[in-house]
């Protein structure tokens, strides 16, 4: 009886001292020490029972339990290996695939294909893979509350007489060599060493969202913003746009390898924020693309007002791991904050949340979290450069008075600049603003060059630069810049489209179709795909495919149903369906367009004009394809020279 009693107490203790390790699951810093103080015992007492219980140390059988916690989160592919690892408590990523490689005999990796193998073993055999093997005088070991396994009897029997007996502590040893040979192996030769002329090109994938509020999804965004800002003033470094990275967010199992060949990256960084009572955790990993190695990483547990010093922190951590050389200058520009508020930085990114979506509506929802922004912090430049963004874009696109929106925009713009002028963003408004509204095109070629000297790394000043470039006539030096955003920003559907469009007006049509199927993938349901679809459609001839293109700008819509583009087409074929489309569009310059492309070229400057006096027409029309029969058009030339624009009608720059 007494003995059933001791056995229960033991029982009970085994599964005290598990309880305490998950509850502390994720903090790498609870150890023998915190262990020993949750179930009110010294250090040596513990030790002395776990030794007893399960010839175990204290270390030992925290590191178990963190381990069958992950191999549970594996089998579930409940998140990445680098993530479990901090989940279940390990700091260091490659300690935890060493211990895991030590106690299951694979590395993490392969844990989801060891325990759906279809091999035509039991479920008990491939239940046995994840059974740990560092239990050594358990090997029946199953979990850290179960009392030790009595040695089963066939490991008891003794040699047979005349056959020689090797001593057991040979094979333990040769045993032991081995293994440690082989994971000197696995884990040394995963991890590469890093060539200094290897091209430094970097993607930061979204961060995963650890906080129990879903909201805190965009201070954890904003983390990445900042990160990238500070790895793209380094020097040598090609900095992907958050813009193509966000389209992995949701990336099933798609390897890093292949995330990496699709970014054109040799390196990925990956992370997870966990935001709450005035702290924030944030789980670091840098991987080699082409190994899918980790390179480095590391947790920063600190107070929310640190947050800034550790994001400069992991910029120049990541750079010497990537044997990058920083000057005295730029480690000084890099670990610059913008703001040092978190309330500001958090409303900064809901700012540029709703100004991405491009919308009426979207537009005045940002100037109100760009608004809050400048009030937390009223010199944090970077909130007015966002707030001057998006009256540029809406002076631009007539959703409000064009004057007014311009003054506006230039006037905070300034005023970002004056808080510092180290502002790529702001330069690139201001040069927008110059090229699209003032046509002032020797500032906004200032404006420009200025925004990429500041951050070379910023796809929207290539991509803005490209058509002010394109308004110009120096097309050539427009693919080049388009080119540049493309490669900081493959996956962002308004460059991309931009690229088609460029290829459209200079009439590459095979290239332009290309470029809008691109566009397609990324966004298929937007109507300017199946517009331009039609139009390169039919200046190639195939008639099918602009009647079927044309189909499906009628049905995203809602103008028109198939039956009567059918009759349309049948009656007049697809200059028919032009001159349909000059009857329902109400935009003067859509209609300029469309005479443009019918050969009428009377009607086609008529309407041209009417925007252009209004002082509402968009600048690109210089370099339509639509209107290049008008560039020997007097009335045409006229437009040209009110412009001031540096180039002749009809020349092939």
């Amino acid at each position: 009886m007494k003995h059933s009693d001791e056995m229960n107490q033991d029982e009970k203790l085994l599964q005290q001292l598990r309880t305490a390790v998950l509850d502390n699951l994720g903090n790498d810093q609870f150890g023998v020490e915190s262990l020993a103080n949750e179930v009110g015992m010294s250090r040596s007492h513990l030790h002395r029972k776990l030794k007893k219980l399960r010839e175990q140390s204290i270390s030992r059988f925290i590191r178990q339990v963190r381990l069958e916690e992950a191999m549970k989160l594996l089998r579930q592919d409940a998140a990445t290996v680098s993530e479990i690892a901090f989940r279940v408590g390990f700091s260091s990523t490659s300690y935890f695939s060493k211990c895991f490689y030590e106690q299951y005999g694979y590395p993490p990796g392969e844990a989801q294909k060891v325990f759906h193998k279809k091999d035509g073993r039991s479920s008990s055999a491939t239940d046995a893979a994840a059974v740990p093997q560092d239990a050594k005088a358990e090997p029946t070991e199953k979990s850290p509350t179960s009392p030790p396994a009595k040695t089963p009897d066939v490991l008891e029997k003794k040699p047979s007489p005349g056959k020689a007996r090797v001593p057991v502590y040979k094979i333990l040893g040769l045993t032991a060599f081995l293994l440690a040979i082989g994971f000197a192996a696995f884990y040394f030769l995963k991890k590469p060493p890093i060539s200094p002329t290897r091209e430094k090109s970097i993607a930061v994938l979204p961060f995963t969202n650890l906080s129990s509020d879903e909201n805190n999804q965009h201070f954890a965004d904003g983390l990445v913003e900042d990160l990238l800002h500070r790895l793209s003033l380094m020097e040598g470094f090609k900095v992907i746009s958050r813009t193509s990275s966000e389209m992995y967010r949701e990336r099933g199992t798609k390897p890093v390898p292949q995330i990496a060949r699709e970014l054109g990256v040799s390196y990925i960084i990956e992370g997870s924020v966990q935001k709450d009572a005035g702290r924030a955790r944030i789980n670091i990993q840098l991987i080699d693309a082409q190994s899918d190695a980790h390179i480095w990483s590391k947790p920063f547990d600190r107070d929310l007002d640190d947050i800034f010093d550790v994001q400069s922190e992991i910029a120049i951590q990541i750079a010497a791991e990537l044997n990058a050389i920083l000057s005295p200058q730029q480690t000084t520009v890099v670990r610059a904050h913008r703001t040092k508020n978190v309330k500001a930085f958090e409303l900064y990114q809901l700012g540029r949340f709703y100004w991405n979506k491009r919308t009426r509506e979207g537009y005045r929802t940002s100037i109100e979290y760009f608004e809050q922004a400048i009030a937390e912090d009223p010199d944090y430049g970077l909130a007015y450069a966002g707030l001057a963004d998006n009256y540029n874009l809406m002076a631009i696109m007539n959703l409000i008075d064009r004057k007014k929106g311009r003054d506006t925009a230039v006037e905070l713009a300034l005023k970002a600049l004056e808080l510092d002028g180290s502002l790529a963003e702001a330069y690139t408004v201001l040069g927008s603003i110059y090229t699209y509204v003032d046509w002032n095109w020797a500032a906004a070629e200032e404006a420009y060059l200025r925004a990429i000297q500041l951050n070379p790394n910023y796809s929207t000043a290539y991509h803005y630069y490209s058509e002010h470039l394109s308004i110009t006539g120096r097309h050539e030096e427009a693919r080049k810049a388009i080119n540049t955003a493309l490669e900081l920003d493959p996956l962002s559907f308004i460059i991309r489209f931009v690229s088609a469009k460029l290829y459209y007006n200079r009439g590459l049509f095979q290239e332009a179709l290309s470029e809008i199927e691109v566009c397609r993938q990324l966004n298929e349901g937007h109507p300017w795909i199946a517009f331009y679809q039609f139009k390169i459609s039919r200046n190639l001839g195939n008639s099918q495919a602009a009647l079927d293109a044309f189909q499906k700008v009628g049905k995203r819509l809602d103008l028109f149903t198939a039956e009567q583009v059918d009759s349309a087409y049948a009656a007049s074929g697809l200059d028919g369906l032009v001159h349909w489309q000059i009857e329902f569009t109400d935009q003067p310059l859509g209609k300029a367009r469309l005479f443009g492309a019918l050969g009428e070229d009377e009607k086609a400057m008529d309407w041209l004009e009417k925007p252009f006096r209004k002082g509402t027409i968009h600048a690109d029309f210089t370099f339509t394809y639509e209107f290049r029969k008008l560039h020997s058009h007097p009335r045409f030339i006229a437009l040209l020279k009110e412009m001031g624009l540096p180039w002749k009608p009809g020349s092939k720059q």
